[in-house]
């Protein structure tokens, strides 16, 4: 069975499920004379366009530039999996990061739970201070990297917006 799915409905979808943020559609003057219209998709720090004919054909093609992007593809079964990692993180060392806060605060390190693989993704869950944070991607760094971002970031919100 072929995927029914567009493009824009599987990146919406594969967001949605993993918790990430929603993809901001654009649309740009093209800058190629073949194709009149050009869409730009940002999902966190990736960027992706897509161009062409039709301003839906151009959002379809930048969704698809993402999906790309971010190592997502479909297999015969119609079932999403990952083809290489997720999302960059930016050469940064997130989990590094949060063990230097706990101990130059004198805190507990935080505690990290690898939960079952999921149709090819990992996910690892951190535990600091009473708040969960989850992370996902195709391999148990990633996921571990990830997880320790979004509780760096959890930690920083509640920091200043307590």
């Amino acid at each position: 069975m072929a995927n029914t799915k567009s493009p824009v409905s599987l990146l919406q979808e594969v967001l949605v499920k993993h918790g990430s943020q929603v993809p901001i559609y654009q649309e740009k003057p093209s800058d190629l004379p073949q194709f009149p219209f050009k869409c730009t998709v940002l999902v966190g720090t990736i960027t992706a366009d897509g161009y062409a004919h039709t301003k839906k054909e151009a959002k379809q093609n930048s969704a698809k530039e993402v999906l790309l992007k971010l190592g997502v593809g479909l297999s015969n079964s119609n079932k999403i999996h990952p083809v290489h990692l997720v999302v960059p993180l930016n050469g940064v060392n997130y989990t590094g990061k949060l063990h230097e806060y706990a101990s130059g605060n004198r805190l507990p390190y935080p505690t990290y739970c690898e939960k079952s693989p999921q149709n090819g993704w990992f996910l690892v869950e951190c535990q600091f201070l009473g708040m969960t944070a989850m992370g996902i991607g195709t391999t148990k760094q990633n996921a571990k990297q990830e997880a320790s971002k979004k509780m760096l970031e959890e930690k920083l919100k509640r920091r200043y917006f307590s």
